[in-house]
């Protein structure tokens, strides 16, 4: 099986073909292992008909929603193998339809509209949750802005991204008004047009980059209206554009092949 091995501000995936009858599964597990394996957060499996799918495993072989540093590699694979012809394509992710553009800067991919909605992010309660007071062990209070973009965001403001809340990041990924765990982005203000993230997944991951938590960062500080409508969020290693237009959020990002090899499959 020929693998590539791709990276997208530091989140690193391990790419291939579809192949029918294949545990997908047991298959992420094996190639993601960094000790046993070839290493990465995720499995990308690419299928091409009768629509462009990409079908996403973590390293636990767990199928995972939307992820926007994935889609950067993805889309990358396809444009450096010539599977695409066009300047703009259609890529369906978790049976929603996603819209990648190529540009100059690299690929900009329309990430849709907000959903703000309890049920959308599996939470049982009727109270807004964009702005609530999230209860710590009963003895911290922080203030949240969930929403779903693609999968459930969470964010919180920090005037540091040292602040004293981050360590309690698993409390907040694992809260019970999760039922299905949430991301978590602590964003730090610079100015209108700039703003800074520490990410985590819902593994609990310090991720390098979270072009998704980018732009769900920038939809959640716009709403405040502490930011432009265009806003470069900076990470870790990197950084991405997020332009909203017309409740829509762009995030424009690319990614980086890091080799090719044959994997071979234990029996």
């Amino acid at each position: 099986m020929i693998v590539n091995k791709m990276h997208a501000y530091g989140n690193d995936f391990c790419l291939v073909l579809s192949e029918e009858n294949k545990n997908y599964e047991l298959l992420a597990k094996s190639i993601c292992n960094r000790t046993l394996g070839i290493g990465g957060l995720g499995l990308i499996v690419i299928k091409q008909k009768p629509d462009l799918e990409m079908y996403l495993y973590d390293s636990f072989g767990k199928r995972c929603q939307m992820d926007t540093n994935a889609l950067f590699c993805f889309s990358k694979y396809l444009n450096d193998n010539k599977l695409i012809r066009k300047k703009d394509f259609d890529v369906i992710i978790s049976n929603t339809k996603y819209n990648v553009e190529i540009t100059d800067e690299g690929y900009m991919i329309n990430m849709g509209a907000a959903n703000y909605y309890n049920s959308m992010l599996h939470i049982n309660d009727s109270i807004d949750s964009f702005g609530r007071v999230l209860r710590i062990n009963n003895e911290i209070s922080v203030t949240i802005y969930s929403l779903y973009l693609g999968d459930v965001h969470t964010i919180i403001l920090v005037d540091d991204l040292d602040a004293k809340i981050i360590d309690n990041v698993e409390l907040i990924v694992n809260n019970p008004l999760f039922k299905k765990n949430t991301n978590v982005h602590f964003v730090k203000l610079i100015d209108k047009g700039n703003i800074e993230i520490k990410s985590y997944d819902k593994n609990l991951n310090l991720l390098n980059s979270s072009a998704s938590g980018a732009a769900a960062s920038a939809i959640a500080l716009n709403k405040l209206k502490m930011t432009f409508k265009k806003i470069n969020v900076k990470f870790n290693l990197g950084s991405v554009l997020v332009e909203l237009k017309k409740d829509k959020a762009f995030v424009t990002g690319n990614a980086k092949k890091v080799f090719e090899c044959e994997f071979k499959e234990e029996d």
